[in-house]
């Protein structure tokens, strides 16, 4: 991943390998942990690593 002034760029290669299922999947994933941080169920570090975990166990 590129870090430029806080963004992260995830490389496009490892999403496009991806089914549509696993791509749903993915966002739903995303999608949960947003609402756990907003409701500070973890941290957002915490949510970093379970959105990682997700996408590295899809790939």
């Amino acid at each position: 991943m590129n870090h430029k002034k806080g963004k992260v760029v995830v490389p496009g290669a490892g999403l496009n390998s991806l089914s549509e299922n696993d791509k749903l999947d993915f966002l739903v994933c995303i999608d949960n942990t947003l609402e756990k941080i907003r409701y500070r169920e973890v941290s957002i570090n915490e949510g970093f690593i379970e959105i990682h975990q997700k996408l590295n166990s899809l790939n």
